[in-house]
């Protein structure tokens, strides 16, 4: 909780990454023995594409974290939680290095740092998944839900497991069991006999621990978009009326608690209409949380993501003009991430604006140099616009600063071999 709030507060005030990792330096020389601050830099030095730097400062944390995890300590949960988050990081840029052993033995690490937890579980299986040991992975993904049976991501996990085997009939159900917890975990409508004066402050206390989580849980999930393009028709019955009763439910909640947490849980559910095919109900369902948002102040990179969340159903419906509007809006609300200029542009691009594309594409880049998706897809817009030298440069930088990224391997392989060598 106290990382995303510090991360969102960074990117209200500190700009782009690298003035945000600036300004976590003079952080930590302030107070060198917080291990927030190093995580919060290692992970800005990661979206630079400073892996090695990354590394120092997430193994910096995990030293700290270790000194600071006295016996019946407080907060014992929240450090674990940040040991078991500090344990992903270290994994994850190790895997972007190629070092996969350790990488795997860091994700075993978080596991084991938070038991009880199913976040830790399912990147884990995520990372098992990657290196084809699918078996493992499902095993991962089952603990998961063993440890929480409202884990939406093991269930999504598993359905593509499922899909990959043409099991429809197993997608089908893991589809419908995840839909059916985000509909339970909507906020609930109180009991109006509670909604008295004092009901606010009473319910913002009770829920603090709850939120908290929810937070913490929503910060640690994989960055990688996973499930298949199946088209479940069967995921809900009478969705019109059970949209109805969610946007009912959220302004009920929002009036005895206006905090952000109602508003991840349904934002949840919207990807989860999106990724079924219910598009009219999802872009529904985000513009209903956009209005709350902004009514309620909740933090921009949040509402970031569902303006790129209309925008991403405007692309999909062959709307570019209005998707270039949403992912405009995103970007307008948090600068310093990638994805919604991706997306913009390959709006732009439908639009024939080719080279406003490839300069969201730098921007992109800019702004995050260590993601590999925005080198990937600017390097292909140059090729595309008859760049050759500058976008093969690109893919060759990237597959040698992240040869554990199969994206970046395979980029630089399609690479080459348009360009006739074979051999290579």
């Amino acid at each position: 909780g106290a990382y995303l709030a510090l991360s969102n507060q960074l990117r209200e005030e500190g700009g782009f990454n690298e003035e945000m990792a600036a300004l976590l330096e003079r952080a930590i020389k302030a107070s060198p023995d917080e291990p927030m601050l190093a995580l919060a830099l290692g992970d800005q030095q990661q979206r630079q594409g400073e892996s090695q730097a990354a590394t120092d400062a997430y193994q910096a944390a995990l030293n700290l974290l270790e000194v600071n995890s006295l016996p019946n300590t407080r907060n014992a949960r929240g450090q674990a939680v940040s040991r078991a988050y500090a344990y992903t990081r270290l994994a994850g840029v190790s895997e972007e290095m190629g070092v996969v052993e350790p990488a795997l033995n860091y994700y075993a690490a978080a596991a084991a740092a938070a038991p009880a937890l199913s976040w830790p579980q399912v990147l884990w299986g995520d990372a098992l998944r990657r290196q084809g040991n699918l078996s493992a992975a499902e095993a991962a993904y089952t603990r998961a839900i063993e440890r929480d049976a409202t884990s939406v991501d093991a269930y999504m996990r598993l359905a593509e497991l499922a899909g990959a085997r043409g099991d429809e009939e197993q997608v089908a159900a893991y589809q419908q069991q995840a839909l059916e917890i985000a509909l339970a975990s909507a906020p609930p409508l109180p009991d109006p006999a509670d909604r008295s004066s004092n009901s606010s402050t009473q319910q913002t206390v009770s829920n603090s621990s709850s939120l908290q989580t929810t937070l913490a849980d929503a910060a640690f999930q994989s960055d990688e978009t996973l499930v298949t393009n199946r088209n479940v028709n069967k995921l809900a019955a009478n969705t019109d009326a059970i949209n109805q009763q969610i946007v009912e439910r959220l302004r009920a909640s929002a009036a005895t608690d206006p905090d952000p947490a109602s508003g991840n849980r349904l934002g949840l559910l919207a990807h989860l209409y999106q990724l079924s095919g219910q598009n009219d109900q999802a872009h529904a369902l985000y513009t209903q949380l956009i209005a709350e948002g902004e009514l309620y102040g909740w933090p921009p990179a949040t509402l970031a993501g569902y303006h790129k969340g209309i925008g991403d159903l405007e692309l999909a419906q062959n709307e570019p003009t209005a998707a270039v509007e949403a992912y405009q809006a995103a970007i307008r609300l948090d600068e310093a991430a990638p994805q919604p200029r991706l997306g913009l542009a390959r709006a732009l691009a439908d639009l024939g604006r080719g080279e406003d594309a490839i300069e969201q594409l730098r921007a992109a880049v800019n702004a995050a140099p260590g993601y590999v998706d925005a080198q990937v897809a600017l390097a292909s817009a140059l090729d595309q616009q008859g760049s050759h030298d500058e976008a093969l440069a690109i893919y060759e930088a990237t597959a040698a600063t992240h040869p554990g990224n199969a994206r970046a391997t395979l980029a630089l392989a399609h690479a080459w071999q348009g360009r006739g060598q074979w051999d290579n």
